[in-house]
């Protein structure tokens, strides 16, 4: 398992991600470097929990265009399977101990339901790449919901950014997305 986690959510790449997407949830009022760190924590477990579940219904593809991958090489997934629902547990607890937790607790329920919808489509489309990016403008609400005042503009508008950022990154890093085929054919 540590070796999916510097292969697929190195620190690195996925740390200033997770400050990111925990800024928002300061602006306006900053609560202190102690509910930051929570937030960047959240954050992070958040990305963890849904790349570790991306991984695990990408395992088919995978094996053939990314054969070097761990999930993609093992044959036990068991556990995978075990740590993606321990840390979706530790999610709901988490978001459940936030100010707004009913709020909170809806989103993650939705963001769950929906993405488990695309995931059972047999084959990628444009629709299901746009709903699986759907998670990080969902994640910075989620963070947000920490803020006792509600949401402002400022979450919303860093909710559109991060799916605006996540679309853009996903058509032009993986050429196997059919957002980046689309694109390319339009052109």
């Amino acid at each position: 398992m540590l070796a999916w986690l510097r292969e697929r959510l190195p620190v690195r790449r996925f740390g200033p991600i997770a400050v990111a997407l925990a800024c928002p949830s300061q602006v306006g009022a900053f609560r202190g470097p102690g509910a930051f760190a929570v937030d960047v924590l959240t954050a992070w477990l958040l990305l963890a929990q849904f790349r570790l579940w991306d991984d695990l219904v990408d395992r088919a593809s995978d094996r053939e265009r990314h054969p070097h991958r761990v999930l993609a090489r093992t044959s036990r997934v068991r556990a995978y399977v075990v740590l993606c629902v321990a840390v979706a547990i530790g999610n709901a607890l988490i978001l459940g101990a936030r100010e707004r937790a009913q709020l909170a607790l809806s989103l993650f329920v939705a963001l769950t339901v929906l993405l488990g919808a695309a995931y059972t489509r047999p084959y990628r489309t444009p629709a299901t790449d746009l709903i699986r990016l759907t998670k990080y403008p969902v994640f910075v609400l989620l963070i947000a919901a920490s803020d006792p005042r509600g949401y402002g503009a400022s979450s919303y508008a860093a909710a559109i950014a991060a799916f605006v950022i996540a679309v853009a990154y996903e058509m032009w890093h993986d050429a196997d997305t059919p957002l980046h085929v689309s694109a390319r054919r339009s052109s």
